[in-house]
C-alpha cells in the first residue's frame, strides 16, 4: 500500500513543546504555556518565574511571500526602537546566543520564532472617546518618528504599487462577482495613477506599523473599570509583523474612516505635521487596503480555515466599503 505524505499549509505545535522550546532557547523557567491566537502566525502566552512573555511562531519561510529571517530580524530592531521611546511595551527577548530570531522545524518547513515581553495593559473597549483617539494619534505620530530614527543592519520589503496593489487585485477578482470585478479593477487603476502622481510630490515616506487600529493598542494606566476606557489614556502599540517601509498615510486609513478622525488628526499633528498630499492620498490608500484585506479573506485565510471562512462577514464588509468608496470618489 502506497502511503502518501501530505504537505501542510500550517501546523499548530503543542503548547508543551513550545514550553520546552522556550526553556531550551532562552534559559527561562516556564510555569505555564498556552496557545493564545492562531491564524497566519501562532502566538503563545508564556508564564515564567520571572514574568510573562509572548512567543510568536511565524509561518514557514518556505511559503510563498513569507517573511525572511532578515526581515523578521528587522522587525525586532523596530520593536527595540519603539520600546526605547515608550511607544511599545512588547520588547524582544534575546536567545541564549544573543540573537532575537530563532528557527524551529515544523511539518510545513522551518518556522522562525521570537519571544517578547508581554504587552502590558488592556485593549480599550467601547464607548470610545475623542480623548482616547487624540492620544492614539499622538502615539502613532511618535511611532512614526521613532521608526524614522531606527537603524538596522537588516532589510525589509517596502511598499510597492505592483506587489501591494496590482498582484493582490489579480487574485481577488477571480473570487468576485462580475460587477464587483469591474468596480475593483477601476478603483485600483485610479488608485495606481493617483498614488504615483502624489508620490512624485512630497508624499511622506517612512516606516509604517501596517495595522494602526485599536485592536493593536493597550491602555496601560488610568483604566476606568466601569466605563472600560480612560480619560487621558497612556497607550502603547504592539504587533509589528505587518510593519514595513512605506507611505505613512497608508497607516491612517482605518482611523480616517471613523467618527473620531478629527480628534486623532489633532493628536497626530501635535507631534508631527501631516502634509496636504498625505491627506489627499488617504482615500486611495483605503482602496489599496481594502483590496489587500479582500485578498486575505478570500485567498490567504481560506488556505488556513477553509472556504467556509468566506461567510464570516468580513468579505461582505470589505466589499460594502469598496462600493461606498467608489460612490464617493
Amino acid at each position: 500500500m502506497l502511503v502518501r505524505v501530505l504537505r501542510c499549509e500550517r501546523s499548530i505545535p503543542c503548547a508543551d513543546d513550545v514550553r520546552a522550546l522556550v526553556e531550551d532557547s532562552y534559559g527561562l523557567q516556564v510555569t505555564a504555556c498556552a496557545l493564545r491566537r492562531s491564524l497566519t502566525n501562532d502566538v503563545y502566552a508564556v508564564h515564567t518565574v520571572g514574568g510573562r512573555y509572548a512567543l510568536k511562531l511565524y509561518r514557514s519561510i518556505a511559503r510563498p511571500g513569507a517573511r525572511t529571517l532578515d526581515e523578521i530580524a528587522w522587525e525586532q530592531d523596530l520593536a527595540l526602537a519603539a520600546s526605547a521611546t515608550g511607544v511599545t511595551a512588547a520588547k524582544p527577548y534575546p536567545l541564549r546566543a544573543g540573537d532575537f530570531v530563532g528557527v524551529t522545524v515544523a511539518p510545513e518547513g522551518d518556522r522562525p520564532y521570537v519571544l517578547t515581553t508581554w504587552a502590558a495593559g488592556v485593549k480599550p473597549q467601547p464607548p470610545f472617546t475623542d480623548a482616547l483617539y487624540r492620544r492614539f494619534g499622538a502615539v502613532t505620530a511618535t511611532f512614526h518618528q521613532a521608526a524614522a530614527a531606527m537603524t538596522s543592519a537588516h532589510e525589509r520589503r517596502g511598499f510597492d504599487l505592483t506587489s501591494d496593489l496590482d498582484r493582490p487585485l489579480a487574485e481577488v477578482v477571480e473570487c468576485l462577482e462580475p460587477s464587483d470585478r469591474v468596480l475593483a479593477r477601476e478603483l485600483a487603476k485610479q488608485a495606481h495613477v493617483q498614488l504615483a502622481a502624489l508620490a512624485a510630490e512630497d508624499l511622506s515616506w517612512g516606516v509604517c506599523h501596517g495595522d494602526i487600529s485599536l485592536d493593536n493598542v493597550h491602555v496601560v494606566t488610568g483604566v476606568d473599570p466601569v466605563a472600560g476606557h480612560c480619560a487621558g489614556p497612556d497607550l502603547t502599540l504592539h504587533d509589528f509583523d505587518l510593519a514595513a517601509p512605506g507611505w505613512l498615510a497608508a497607516d491612517l486609513t482605518g482611523v480616517h474612516a471613523t467618527e473620531h478622525w478629527p480628534a486623532f488628526l489633532d493628536g497626530y499633528t501635535g507631534v508631527r505635521p501631516l502634509p496636504s498630499t498625505d491627506l489627499a492620498a488617504l482615500p486611495w490608500f483605503t482602496v489599496v487596503g481594502l483590496i489587500a484585506n479582500l485578498r486575505f479573506h478570500l485567498v490567504d485565510k481560506v488556505r488556513l480555515r477553509g472556504t467556509e471562512s468566506r461567510r464570516d462577514g468580513w468579505v461582505d464588509r470589505e466589499l460594502t466599503a469598496l462600493r461606498s468608496l467608489a460612490a464617493s470618489l
